[in-house]
């Protein structure tokens, strides 16, 4: 159960790439590459992804009116277009109100089949649990970069760990502002940075992630998500040095190790390397 329930918040994921697009600095570059998306994308196909991108972020069932304007299309299309979606059972009405369907869970199970990250970095996160964690009021968790944020994909927590600093699996977090999306951001490129966060915001926080860097990839913010919660994360990289995730442990009363050379700091930055390592 667990593990479909991970899945269903993960799957979500995939919705969101199609929002991630590369803009030339001069004109005449972005409207070539306009007319190059035109060409090689199909606008109804551009369209549905928009309805999935409003119906992954909605709290609650909307109405397909809703869901127009939210997407900011003509209510007819929505409408056609959720009818679409719920013959290919990744929409689903009651009473007039949308909502995602279970074919987002056939597309996640896809999605996550084809990751390696998913499969082999939980053993060493509760590896990290039992030897760090246990007796203490953290949490270590998993992310994958997911545009412009980061989602936790699995966590693990024990009986001291108080609820109101526990974070959901399924959490969207922001890259630019947690240390998960800190430590990936500092193992990207310049330029992959600025295709997640956009030139303007990478640049704002360019001096917070050069700081990361010259921690030696850890990252470490203090009252992070909630009050009095700190954390500290490395990324982790593939073979060919590509970011594919990252481990984190948070928690209350994490003072005393938030700096890059304490024995936390370095627990969680062994634990991201042994993962690369066997991916």
């Amino acid at each position: 159960m667990r593990s479909i329930v991970r899945i269903a918040h993960t799957v979500c994921a995939m919705f969101e790439c199609y929002a991630v697009h590369h803009k030339g600095s001069r004109a005449r570059r972005r409207g070539a590459h306009m007319g190059e998306e035109r060409r090689t994308t199909v606008q109804s196909v551009m369209r549905a992804c928009q309805v999935l991108d409003v119906l992954k972020n909605a709290s609650r069932p909307m109405t397909a009116r809703h869901i127009g304007e939210v997407a900011g299309l003509d209510r007819t299309v929505t409408y056609r277009l959720l009818c679409s979606l719920k013959a290919g059972q990744l929409a689903c009405d009651v009473g007039g109100e949308w909502h995602l369907d279970v074919g987002a869970l056939d597309l996640g199970f896809a999605y996550l089949n084809r990751l390696s990250f998913p499969s082999v970095a939980p053993a060493y996160a509760m590896d990290l649990y039992n030897r760090v964690v246990r007796g203490n009021p953290w949490v270590v968790s998993l992310g994958v970069p997911v545009g412009d944020h980061v989602m936790l994909i699995d966590r693990f927590w024990t009986e001291d760990s108080p609820l109101n600093a526990t974070v959901s699996v399924g959490t969207r977090i922001r890259m630019d502002t947690s240390a998960t999306g800190l430590a990936i951001l500092s193992r990207m490129t310049k330029s992959d940075g600025q295709n997640c966060l956009g030139a303007d915001l990478y640049n704002s926080v360019l001096p917070s992630i050069e700081e990361v860097r010259d921690n030696g990839h850890i990252g470490i913010v203090r009252d992070t998500l909630r009050p009095g919660s700190s954390a500290i994360a490395a990324a982790v990289c593939d073979r060919d040095g590509r970011v594919v995730g990252a481990v984190n442990i948070s928690g209350l009363d994490m003072e005393e190790y938030l700096t890059p050379h304490s024995t936390l700091a370095q627990h969680v930055e062994r634990t991201a390397v042994a993962i690369s390592s066997a991916l």
